[in-house]
C-alpha cells in the first residue's frame, strides 16, 4: 500500500484531504462531511444508526443504512493508499483509529508542548466562525455539529489568545491584535477589553483607550440594555483620572488575592494527572484528560475553572497544593496520579484546599488499560459528579463559620440553597433575601441569578413565598442565559419553567435539546429536562435521562428534586412501582416537598398500593389544608387533557379534596 507521509485534513481554510505527495479527493458533500466527523472523533466508535441519522435523518431507516453503506464504500475507494483506514469494530461499530489523521483545526492541542505563535492564531481565529461553511445545509444534526464544533474550538483559541493579551510579556501590539481576535470570537469577553485598553495606554494612546470603552459600553447598552463591569468602569476611570493603567490593573482586575477570597467568585485549577507504574502513557492521553475535565468542569456556573492552557505550566513536575494557589490564584486543585499495572490503570484524584492542603474529597477508578488509552472511559464524567457539590460543601461548611454580611455572592448562593434543602416555609423567605443580596452583589454571575429565578419556580409551584412572582422568575432566568449563553443548566432551567408555568410543551423541548447537547454529563441540567420530556410525551427519553442523573448525583443534597423528578418520568412510563419507591425516597429526604407528595400519591394508588398513600394524604393536609384537585389538575404540565384527568382522579381516590 502506497504510504506518502501522513495525511492531513484541513478545515480552517478551503476543504482538502492530502498528504505530502498528493491529495485524495472526496466526492460528495455527505461523504466529506461523514469522513470529516469520524476524523474529528478519531477513536471513538459510532453506531451505524448514529451515523445514519447524523446525515439522513429525513429518509427511512432502510434507506438511511443504504446511503450510509454507500457512502463508506465510497470513501474508502477515495481513501484507497492514504493509509487511513475506516474500522469496523468488535460491536459493529465504525471508527478511524486514534492518531491516524492529523487535522489543522486541532492545532492547539497538538502542539501543547509548543503554544502555536500568534500569527497562527489569527488567522486561526479568523476562519473559526466560517469552519465547515461549505458542508451546512446537509442535514439539521450536522448542522448542530458544526455550530458546537465551531464553539469548542472557539473556546480553545479563546483561551490561547488570552495567554497572549493577558500576559505582561507581550509587546502592547500583539496584545491589542489577540485581544481584537477574541473579541471577534466573544464580543462579551471584558477581559480583551481592559487588556486592549492598557495596552494603549502602555502605548501612550490614552484617547485610544477611552474610545474601546466607549464603544463597548455603547454596544452592550444597545444589545444587552446592559452596562460593563465594574473592573472595566474602574479602569476607565483610573485611565481619565491619568492613574497608571497597565497590564498590573488589568491582573488585579481579574484576580482576588486570597486575603478577600470570601468577597470572590470561587476558582479551581485541574492539574495534569502523574503517571506512575510499568508502562509509559503516552503524553496526549494525559493533556486530553486534562482537558476532557477542565472542560466539563467549566460548563458549570461555578466554581470558575482555570483554563488548561494554563495549567499545563505543571506537565513536567507535579506541584504542590499551595504552589498552585501561588502560581494559578486558585482555591482549589484537582489533583491526581495514573498508576499503571499489566493491562489495568487505576486513577487516583483528590480535590485539595490550596490554602491549608487539606484533602476535601479523594477517590479511586479502575479501568481497562486499552480503553483509558483511548479516553474511552467516563472518568472526566466521574470526577465532575462530586467536585461541584464537594466544593459546594466546602464553602457552605464556611460560610457557616462567617455572618451573611461577610460572605460573598458565591457563599451566598450556597448557604441559600442549603437553607431551601428542608423547604421550611419560616426560613424560605431568608433564602430569598440571600440570593437577591448575592445577585445584588455580584450582578454578573450567572449563578446568583440562576438560583433566584429557582428560587421563584419553588416559591410560586409550592405556594411558599409572598415575594415569589413570575416576572422576577422570567427576569433572572434570562439574565443567567444572557450572562452565560448556552449554559445547560441555564437552558434546562428554562425548559423546565416555560413547560410548567406556561405549558410550552414544544418551546421546552427546543431548549431541552440545545441544554443537552450543552451539558450532556450534568446531573442538574439533565435533572430539569425530565418532566418536560415526561410530560410532552418523550417518556423514553425521560427515563433514560432520569437514569443518567441519578447515577451522576452520588453527593447531590439535592438529589430528591431528581429523585422526584425520575419518579414523574417512570409514573409517565407506566412503571408505577419505580415511580413509587423513588417518590417515597425522595419524601424520605424532604418530606415538604409538596410536588413529590402529591406525584407519590399518585404513583402508589396507580401501583395498587392505597393504603400506604394515606399517610402522604395526611401529610399534604397538613401542608397545605386548603388544596384543590379540581383547581390544581388544570395547571398540571401533562400535554394531553386525559392524563391530567386520571392523575386528578388518583389524587381524589386516595383522599385529597375535590
Amino acid at each position: 500500500m502506497e504510504k506518502s507521509g501522513k495525511i492531513q485534513l484541513t478545515l480552517l481554510k478551503t476543504w482538502t484531504l492530502e498528504s505530502d505527495a498528493r491529495e485524495f479527493k472526496v466526492v460528495g458533500r455527505k461523504n466529506r462531511a461523514l469522513l470529516t466527523y469520524l476524523a474529528m472523533e478519531q477513536g471513538r466508535s459510532h453506531t451505524r444508526e448514529s451515523l445514519a441519522d447524523l446525515l439522513w435523518c429525513s429518509a427511512g431507516d432502510t434507506r438511511a443504512r443504504a446511503s450510509l453503506r454507500q457512502g463508506l464504500a465510497s470513501l474508502r475507494a477515495n481513501l484507497a493508499g492514504s493509509g487511513v483506514q475506516i474500522n469496523e469494530t468488535a460491536t459493529n461499530g465504525i471508527e478511524i483509529a486514534s492518531g491516524t489523521l492529523s487535522i489543522d483545526a486541532f492545532f492547539l492541542d497538538d502542539e501543547a508542548l509548543q503554544p502555536p505563535s500568534l500569527e497562527k492564531l489569527l488567522k486561526a481565529s479568523q476562519r473559526l466562525p466560517e469552519v465547515l461553511s461549505d458542508l451546512m445545509g446537509l442535514s439539521q444534526p450536522f448542522d448542530e455539529w458544526i455550530c458546537a464544533l465551531r464553539e469548542r474550538l472557539s473556546d480553545v483559541a479563546l483561551n490561547a489568545l488570552k495567554s497572549f493579551y493577558a500576559t505582561n510579556g507581550q509587546r502592547p501590539e500583539d496584545r491589542i491584535a489577540a485581544g481584537r481576535a477574541a473579541l471577534q470570537l466573544d464580543p462579551l469577553s471584558e477581559h480583551a477589553v481592559r487588556a486592549i485598553m492598557e495596552a494603549n495606554v502602555d502605548m501612550g494612546q490614552t484617547a485610544s483607550a477611552l474610545r474601546i470603552y466607549d464603544s463597548f459600553h455603547e454596544m452592550l447598552a444597545v444589545q444587552m440594555d446592559a452596562e460593563p463591569s465594574a473592573q472595566t468602569q474602574d479602569l476607565a476611570v483610573a485611565i481619565k483620572l491619568g492613574k497608571q493603567a497597565t497590564s498590573q490593573t488589568f491582573e488585579q482586575s481579574d484576580v482576588t488575592p486570597r486575603s478577600t477570597a470570601s468577597q470572590a467568585i470561587t476558582t479551581l485549577a485541574v492539574i495534569p494527572f502523574e503517571t506512575l507504574g510499568t508502562k509509559e502513557i503516552p503524553r496526549f492521553v494525559v493533556v486530553g484528560l486534562l482537558e476532557r475535565i477542565t472542560g466539563l468542569l467549566a460548563s458549570l456556573p461555578a466554581p470558575q475553572v482555570i483554563s488548561s492552557n494554563s495549567s499545563r505550566v505543571f506537565l513536567e513536575a507535579p506541584p504542590q497544593p499551595k504552589e498552585v494557589g501561588r502560581t494559578l490564584n486558585a482555591d482549589y486543585a484537582l489533583m491526581g496520579s495514573v498508576f499503571v499495572m499489566d493491562d489495568k490503570a487505576t486513577v487516583s484524584t483528590q480535590l485539595v484546599d490550596t490554602q491549608d492542603e487539606r484533602v476535601v474529597w479523594s477517590a479511586a477508578y479502575e479501568y481497562a488499560l486499552s480503553d483509558f488509552l483511548k479516553l474511552q472511559v467516563p472518568l472526566a464524567e466521574e470526577i465532575m459528579s462530586v467536585v461541584s457539590p464537594s466544593v459546594d460543601q466546602e464553602l457552605l461548611r464556611r460560610a457557616h463559620m462567617l455572618n451573611d454580611a461577610d460572605i460573598g455572592p458565591h457563599q451566598l448562593v450556597i448557604r441559600a440553597r442549603d437553607i431551601l434543602f428542608g423547604l421550611e416555609n419560616d426560613t424560605f423567605e431568608h433564602a430569598g433575601i440571600l440570593l437577591q443580596r448575592a445577585a445584588n452583589t455580584g450582578p454578573h454571575f450567572a449563578l446568583a441569578h440562576l438560583r433566584l429565578a429557582e428560587w421563584h419556580s419553588l416559591g410560586l409551584w409550592e405556594g411558599r413565598a409572598k415575594g415569589a412572582n413570575q416576572e422576577a422568575l422570567e427576569f433572572h432566568a434570562q439574565r443567567a442565559l444572557t450572562l452565560r449563553p448556552g449554559d445547560g443548566r441555564a437552558l434546562a432551567f428554562r425548559a423546565h419553567t416555560r413547560f410548567m408555568f406556561d405549558r410550552a410543551h414544544d418551546e421546552a423541548l427546543r431548549l431541552i435539546e440545545h441544554a443537552l447537547r450543552a451539558g450532556p454529563n450534568d446531573s442538574e441540567t439533565l435533572s430539569n429536562c425530565i418532566v418536560a420530556q415526561a410530560h410532552s410525551g418523550e417518556v423514553d427519553a425521560a427515563m433514560e435521562i432520569a437514569e443518567k442523573a441519578l447515577r451522576l448525583s452520588p453527593l447531590d443534597p439535592w438529589l430528591f428534586r431528581t429523585q422526584h423528578f425520575a419518579s414523574i418520568a417512570y409514573y409517565s412510563g407506566g412503571d408505577f412501582e419505580k415511580a413509587s419507591e423513588l417518590g417515597l425516597a425522595s419524601f424520605q429526604k424532604t418530606p415538604n416537598y409538596l410536588s413529590n407528595v402529591r406525584a407519590t400519591i399518585a404513583a402508589l394508588v396507580a401501583a395498587e398500593r392505597l393504603e400506604e398513600a394515606r399517610p402522604l394524604v395526611d401529610h399534604h393536609h397538613t401542608l397545605e389544608p386548603h388544596f384543590s384537585v379540581n383547581a390544581f389538575v388544570p395547571k398540571h404540565g401533562f400535554r394531553l387533557e386525559k392524563d391530567r384527568i386520571l392523575y386528578g382522579a388518583r389524587l381524589k381516590k386516595a383522599g385529597l379534596n375535590a
